[in-house]
């Protein structure tokens, strides 16, 4: 064998190895995203010029190793961009083999590399138009299924935040008086909760609970158009995906759908503590009846004497001339405003306040939403990484502020929030700096603005630190964590911290 074959060998085993790597890192960030366009644009807008070209570039996936979950879709983009881009280019390049286009063979293969992210791309345009027609059938299955129980009551939940608790709340209510069914962890998109209907819905389920979630306007009146919910119930509307809805506006409208498509004799629920719930409210006509609750103003059923000194909140509910007292065996004063959504709704089917009140008392938390439980050292974790949104961590940071001793916040940023970005990123290092010792971040997207709303906070002692990976975090911790310290985990980048310190 020849000196140059055995460079070229070598070249292309490089090549491949590298190729393969990319391909995942690819993968794994489309599946992340929902195999969608506007949440990759999205995506991009988050992190910025420089760190968008080290992923084209390839450094992010040399960096960085990622795994898609091994799915149909994901297997065959991986296959078919190995194929198209990787073992037919080498076929082509194999055959200039002379010394001197050997430079050529080097940078004909990193070119490749730098075009698999446009192949991939193009893959997952195909692939999107052939699965959406195969989903669009799933979705009429369902529809077709779900319309042959009359008898079965919906209930459609939906919301920037708060509606994964709302949801388990009134599911832990509701079972011991019917037979429900609720969509599980975070299925909210037309083809999850066609799946569940298709798959888990009998004749035997008398209550259906639906957690909705939208990207754009449209896909809540979707998600409607097949499971037609009774009731409806709002928990808050805020900057959440607002890359994606393009504006507030867009927003309220989207999450009103749910509202508007109740029937006359259905019920909304409606957080009117809730400045864009109020505004979208005003310039709306519900056809449904309303019942509006809130745990900040008055309302049909407002929460009073909120003590959250104690850990688990404890309020009064005042419904007309009907009070109670309850007592949440949750954390987190955000609990309140859920409970009273989900108090309502039991109302609805029939359950007393009293009865509510006993099933709150002994209710348990719910993965990934908000609870607490041991770290190292004796210090305590805060869990609150499925989900993070603007006023989820404000919501979180004013748990921390009742907690004795040294208070450690562990956060990547959040994503989606377009225009809006800088602005909240900055509000909540401020926020932050009132109350946190030390903030580590799992990157460092928005790290600048978050140090500027620090710095506002003239009286701050606030140190800041980026993570290079959550093991580094995790191993600094452990290390440093004291009895007396709480540590506050946010978002799902910072999910990964907190696993590796479960190990």
């Amino acid at each position: 064998m020849e000196t140059q074959d055995i460079i070229f060998i070598f070249i292309v085993t490089i090549f491949i190895l590298l190729s393969a790597k990319h391909i995942l890192y690819w993968v794994w960030l489309w599946q992340l995203k929902e195999y969608r366009a506007d949440r990759m644009r999205a995506h991009f807008q988050d992190i910025g010029f420089k760190n968008s070209l080290l992923a084209l570039i390839g450094y992010s996936s040399l960096r960085q190793n990622k795994m898609p979950k091994f799915t149909i879709k994901s297997l065959l983009i991986f296959f078919c961009a190995f194929m198209a881009g990787v073992l037919l280019p080498i076929i082509l390049l194999g055959n200039l083999v002379s010394v001197w286009k050997l430079s050529f063979q080097v940078s004909g293969f990193y070119f490749l590399i730098l075009t698999l992210p446009l192949v991939i791309f193009l893959l997952v345009i195909v692939l999107n138009f052939i699965s959406n027609i195969f989903k669009r059938r799933i979705i009429e299955r369902a529809r077709k299924k779900i319309a042959k129980f009359p008898n079965l009551t919906v209930v459609g939940i939906t919301g920037s935040y708060g509606k994964s608790a709302t949801k388990e709340i009134l599911a832990s209510i509701l079972e011991k008086k019917y037979k429900i069914l609720k969509t599980p962890a975070n299925i909210n998109t037309a083809i999850g909760i066609a799946q569940l209907i298709l798959r888990d819905l009998t004749a035997e389920h008398q209550i259906f609970i639906a957690e909705i979630g939208a990207y754009k306007k449209g896909e809540i009146k979707e998600i409607c158009d097949i499971v037609k919910p009774k009731i409806g119930i709002l928990t808050a509307v805020n900057e959440q995906h607002l890359a994606l809805f393009g504006n507030i506006e867009n927003t309220i409208a989207a999450k009103f759908e749910l509202i508007e498509l109740l029937p006359k004799d259905g019920l909304a629920i409606l957080n009117i503590g809730d400045k864009n719930i109020q505004k979208g409210l005003e310039a709306r006509k519900i056809s449904a009846q309303k019942k509006l609750y809130s745990a900040e103003a008055k309302a049909d059923i407002s929460a009073v004497d909120i003590d959250v000194l104690s850990g688990h909140p404890k309020f009064r509910t005042v419904d007309g001339a009907q009070i109670q007292d309850f007592k949440i065996n949750l954390i987190g004063r955000h609990n309140v405003s859920n409970a009273l959504a989900a108090i309502a709704a039991a109302e609805y089917f029939g359950l007393g306040v009293k009865e509510i009140s006993e099933i709150l008392r002994r209710i348990n938390h719910f993965p990934h939403t908000f609870f607490s439980c041991a770290g190292p050292n004796g210090s305590i974790f805060i869990n609150d990484t499925y989900n993070a949104n603007p006023d989820g961590v404000t919501a979180g940071i004013d748990y921390l502020k009742d907690r004795p001793g040294r208070k450690i916040i562990v956060m990547s940023s959040l994503i989606e929030l377009g225009d809006a970005a800088r602005k909240v990123h900055k509000r909540l290092g401020k926020e932050i700096s009132k109350i946190a010792q030390k903030l580590i971040l799992t990157d460092d997207y928005y790290m600048d603005e978050i140090k500027a709303g620090a710095r506002e906070n003239s009286g701050s002692a606030l140190d800041i630190k980026i993570g290079n990976s959550a093991k580094i975090i995790a191993e600094y911790l452990k290390q440093n964590l004291r009895s007396t310290d709480t540590v506050l985990f946010i978002n799902r980048g910072a999910g990964k911290v907190l696993e590796l310190l479960k190990k």
